[in-house]
């Protein structure tokens, strides 16, 4: 996920890639339960983008 910023917010550390509405270094708040940290809320946006491309099936680039 990301580095701890104290208390129960994280700064990710990367674009998650399976997640919406987050993006690289945004603080957000986990919580840990069953060994796991659960994401809950972004608490402040950073200003980076993350953009998803998607490709047709038979595409060569």
């Amino acid at each position: 996920m990301g580095h701890a910023f104290g208390g129960d917010l994280y700064v990710l550390e990367n674009s998650p890639g399976s997640a919406y509405g987050l993006s690289y270094q945004d603080i957000v708040v986990a919580q840990p339960e069953d060994g796991l940290l659960l994401f809950r809320r972004v608490h402040a946006r950073q200003g980076h983008s993350t953009y998803r491309i998607r490709l047709a099936q038979k595409t060569t680039i």
